[in-house]
């Protein structure tokens, strides 16, 4: 996943290294989240920060004020809960948005439309050539029994390697 740090810093360059990849990526969306997400964490935060104080002032209030410290608590533990009920979808949101976006080539790459167009940089030795037909990773594992394909695609669904 890309730094969201990286992400606010470079939004265009991200937007144009996802488009090279063939892949559309809402950046005011992206950032937009990041912007709530960070207020409402920075909020949480001071709330966290008020209940801290208040906690430390309980030992010496008086029964009088500890009812009146009580009661703004109380308050106060509704808007957290209000907030994290506001931070937790944005934040889940946010997360599955960056998951999608692609890591950017190196510039050195050279950009095509699929990989067709790939150019082979180097080759190292000669490929081998086998007096037989070789097996695939699959068919290997199941004739050596230890991999159970049709159960595991029952579990896991098609393509679960």
């Amino acid at each position: 996943m890309i730094d969201i740090k990286l992400f606010r810093e470079q939004p265009q360059f991200f937007r144009d290294s996802a488009k090279n990849k063939g892949v559309e990526i809402d950046i005011e969306r992206i950032l937009e989240l990041d912007r709530r997400t960070r207020l409402l964490r920075t909020e949480l935060e001071q709330i966290s920060a008020q209940k801290n104080e208040v906690s430390k002032r309980m030992p010496t209030a008086s029964a009088e004020e500890r009812q009146t410290l009580i009661a703004e608590m109380r308050g106060v533990d509704t808007r957290a809960d209000a907030l994290l009920a506001e931070l937790n979808p944005l934040d889940g949101e946010l997360e599955e948005m960056l998951y999608r976006v692609p890591n950017p080539a190196l510039a050195d790459v050279k950009l095509g439309k699929d990989d067709t167009e790939n150019e082979v940089v180097r080759k190292v030795g000669e490929p081998r050539k086998f007096d037989f037909t070789p097996k695939d990773h699959m068919e290997l594992s199941e004739k050596l029994g230890i991999i159970d394909a049709e159960r595991a695609t029952k579990v896991s669904g098609a393509r679960f390697y």
